[in-house]
């Protein structure tokens, strides 16, 4: 079963365009990392698909919800841990 794909994710914030057509796919039990300089948008894209802020373009689905349309069912599957702090979505 595919645990996360996403379909053209983009974000913008006012004219600079953060994130730019990312799509991808990750299997159940598939180990990912997910590298880059400062600045390039992992922190952004990780809200995104935490469902706490919109993609400017694009969507994605995850365990099979769409992750617009059913963030609230998402958020129960989800912990989101960022420098060094933990939270729960629900």
């Amino acid at each position: 079963m595919i645990a996360l794909s996403c379909h053209g994710i983009g974000k913008s914030y006012g004219h600079f365009q953060v994130l730019h057509d990312i799509n991808l796919t990750i299997v159940e039990g598939e180990c990912f990392a997910l590298f880059g300089p400062n600045g390039a948008g992992k922190t952004t894209l990780l809200k995104i698909l935490a469902t706490l802020q919109r993609p400017s373009t694009g969507y994605y689905e995850m365990l099979g919800m769409h992750g617009l349309k059913d963030k609230d069912a998402i958020r129960t599957n989800l912990i989101f841990l960022a420098h060094g702090r933990i939270c729960t979505m629900n």
